[in-house]
């Protein structure tokens, strides 16, 4: 049987057992597992501080003892990402919190995003956020404003939120699998850290690419052509085709001449330079890397 149990008071030094059996006695069964969905600190009484649980418990039996605190646990709602169906790949402009969620959302539905950002990777940085503290000159385009992780990659990471969207907590559980502590999960005012902030941008930006999305830094966006009523392409300060545009398409071809063992990589070539290959490098744009 699962339970939601709330108001479990207990101790600042408080241990897992200790909540389990506080858990227990509440409930009026044994607990066979639990979850802390909130913790938040009691400090009415500056003498007496505690922490205030509220956990899912699974007990044994159905014999528990239902009260206003305690409740049989709703049903999880579960919302399962539909498949990308889009016949082109999203660009998002901007690499803040925004830009990555909509990123990786959108990478774990196949639909390989890109992702345009005006500053620099958050490595590099934060070595130039660190040589202004330390008085040398603002870089325009590196500094606490703009860049990978957006404005907020340099706070001291307060998670503050004024909606209770079921979303937040699926966004906690992505930060706390790319670095930030597990507390977040259930703190009443979760906190990453200063210092673990961008290490976990840089795990969601390594994720957002094994899934196949790719990331043009210090790329702005300039503007949008519009054809037809719709947007046809993005306008980027970096250039990638002549005109200063990068397509919206639907396939990327990425192939190289060295170092490969793979029997197919050589055809792929050979069709590239096909009239067809040729056609679509004269149309979507070629980009080469050293």
């Amino acid at each position: 049987m699962k339970l939601l149990v709330r108001g479990v008071v207990l101790p600042l030094s408080y241990t897992k057992e200790e909540l389990a059996a506080a858990v227990s006695r509440k409930c009026g069964a044994p607990v066979e597992s639990l979850r802390v969905l909130r913790r938040a600190v009691d400090a009415r009484k500056k003498s007496d501080v505690r922490f205030v649980f509220n956990v899912e418990a699974s007990v044994r039996g159905n014999r528990a003892r239902l009260s206003a605190d305690v409740l049989r646990a709703p049903a999880a709602e579960e919302r399962p990402l539909p498949p990308y169906r889009g016949g082109s790949r999203p660009l998002i402009v901007g690499a803040g919190p925004a830009g990555l969620f909509a990123a990786l959302t959108l990478a774990r539905a196949g639909a390989c995003p890109i992702v345009c950002e005006r500053g620099k990777p958050v490595d590099l940085r934060a070595r130039d956020v660190n040589a202004f503290f330390a008085g040398g000159a603002l870089d325009t385009e590196s500094n606490v404003q703009f860049g990978e992780g957006g404005a907020g990659t340099f706070s001291d990471g307060k998670l503050a939120t004024g909606i209770s969207d079921v979303r937040c907590t699926s966004v906690l559980r992505d930060f706390a699998a790319f670095g930030a502590p597990e507390e977040i999960l259930w703190d009443a005012k979760p906190h990453i850290g200063t210092d673990r902030l961008p290490g976990v941008v840089a795990g969601l930006r390594r994720e957002i690419e094994a899934l196949g999305g790719v990331f043009l830094f210090e790329t702005k966006l300039c503007g949008l052509r519009v054809r037809d009523g719709r947007v046809a392409a993005a306008v980027l300060e970096q250039l990638i085709n002549a005109d200063g545009s990068y397509p919206i398409i639907a396939q990327v071809y990425a192939a190289s001449l060295k170092g490969q063992d793979n029997p197919n990589v050589q055809a792929v070539i050979d069709w590239l330079r096909s009239d067809q290959g040729k056609e679509l490098i004269r149309r979507s744009g070629y980009v080469p890397f050293p």
